[in-house]
């Protein structure tokens, strides 16, 4: 499919012949992703081909995913802002992990798998532009639970570093993009002192940040902590929105409260760095939920260094964090619809080559299903190849396909219907998982409709 030659068509590798089976391997897994290697690849041959690709002591997690961060950075140049979502998953094999070399303990010693963190490029409507960094790494054996040491440990040696890390990349990522704002967000595993100071000492051009924030932090004598600061400040406004549905909650409707301060964050001792680091001043908003018929309604205190002042201002903040849940997407759609969790590769490091190619491949399937939700009337070859299109035209119309590209949102759903989407009147937009399926049926017609026109021309 002409998507991956897009995306990855600039590997480089050293040998032309592995760079070509790369970009053959990220088709056949992206016709079939939630399929295993052999079901996925055309024939005994292919399998194999595939398998010794994944072997090579050329291939690696980080020259797969190259050319597709700086695709993502092209795509972020046609953005005025850009959200850069920061988080951290686990890739759990423990039923494999005694036919599979290398693995590490999760959060319980007898859990083995891997660990990744990725930052996904998303615009302000939630369409993910691809990822501009991602990580994997296993844990120590002979250190796992020293809890002791993390106070004296440098920043460096802790897993938290890879926070700190990403933010980075956002500073140099903006760096390459001259009219592109870019913000950092992230969940409560970011609020370090030290990826703070890093964006607002910095002060990197068009880099800012929203950090949901987890340590009520001391503003110095005299002050309050800083979550009673902006607790105690004047009620901005009343807001609705709908929360997605997660493993621990039901989706609901939420109404808040909204309320936003100037805090001064007190630098935290350092021990390993012989002090104290210097103090922060950033706004906070804080979302305090109202009449919830539920346990525990939401209270986010929301560090950020985008300019408040206004009911609008502090909104704009909360839509910005609002959409951290697009990496959550990307995390489901990787686990479960490409099913990365039941690779039975038996060493770590062939595991890591195939997550670069997954990777890829989820975000495809994200950015599939939110680009037709978001630009409706763009005309479906941007992401579809020609006969692709027409295919999906052919197979599901029943007639011959139309000379000018359908819209894209038209495209998605005929696509989404081979997957079990039915499109009624009350169905909305069809998700990932429809999608997925109707990637894998498209590439069969694709196939067809070729051997057909092969057999035509012989006759």
């Amino acid at each position: 499919m002409s998507w991956a030659a897009d995306e990855v068509g600039t590997v480089a590798v050293g040998d032309r012949r592995l760079e070509r089976r790369i970009l053959r391997v990220l088709e056949r897994l992206g016709e079939r992703p939630d399929q295993s290697i052999p079901c996925a690849s055309a024939g005994w041959a292919e399998t194999q081909a595939a398998y010794r690709l994944l072997d090579n002591a050329k291939l690696s997690f980080e020259n797969v995913l190259a050319p597709h961060r700086d695709k993502t950075v092209e795509r972020m140049a046609d953005s005025r802002r850009v959200l850069c979502i920061a988080d951290s998953t686990e890739f759990d094999y423990t039923r494999q992990h005694k036919s599979m070399a290398g693995l590490g303990p999760l959060n319980y010693e007898h859990r083995r798998g891997l660990l990744g963190h990725f930052l996904l490029a998303a615009t302000e409507e939630g369409v993910p532009l691809g990822l501009v960094g991602a990580d994997l790494w296993v844990r120590d054996d002979e250190h796992f639970g020293e809890r002791d040491l993390r106070q004296t440990k440098p920043l460096e040696e802790k897993e938290t570093a890879r926070w700190v890390q990403m933010a980075a990349r956002c500073t140099e990522v903006a760096g390459q993009l001259a009219h592109t704002q870019v913000v950092y967000v992230a969940d409560r595993e970011a609020d370090i002192h030290e990826l703070l100071l890093q964006i607002v000492e910095g002060h990197a051009p068009r880099v800012e940040l929203v950090i949901r924030s987890q340590h009520n932090r001391s503003q110095g004598n005299d002050h309050p902590y800083i979550h009673q600061a902006v607790a105690a400040a004047p009620c901005l406004g009343v807001i609705e929105f709908d929360l997605p549905a997660t493993p621990k909650r039901d989706a609901r409707h939420v109404r808040a409260e909204v309320r936003s301060a100037r805090v001064q964050l007190r630098g935290p001792r350092r021990p390993a760095q012989g002090g104290s680091l210097p103090g922060i001043s950033l706004n906070l908003v804080h979302v305090c939920e109202v009449d919830a018929a539920v346990e525990e309604p939401i209270e986010w205190f929301l560090l950020t260094t985008l300019p408040l002042g206004s009911l609008e201002a502090a909104v704009e903040v909360i839509e910005i964090y609002r959409l951290r849940w697009t990496i959550e997407v990307f995390f489901r759609i990787l686990k479960t619809g490409c099913k990365v969790e039941d690779l039975q590769l038996e060493q770590v490091r062939r595991v890591r080559c195939a997550l670069a190619f997954y990777a890829i491949i989820a975000w495809r399937v994200q950015f599939l299903t939110m680009l037709g939700r978001r630009v409706p009337e763009l005309a479906c070859d941007v992401v579809f190849a020609p006969e692709e299109w027409q295919a999906i035209w052919i197979v599901s119309q029943r007639k011959p396909p139309p000379n000018e590209p359908p819209p894209l949102n038209q495209m998605i759903r005929l696509l989404a219907s081979f997957g079990g989407f039915l499109g009624r009147k009350g169905d909305g937009f069809p998700g990932p998982k429809a999608i997925w399926i109707g990637i894998q049926r498209t590439r069969d017609f694709v196939a067809a409709l070729q051997a057909q026109k092969e057999a035509a021309t012989c006759v």
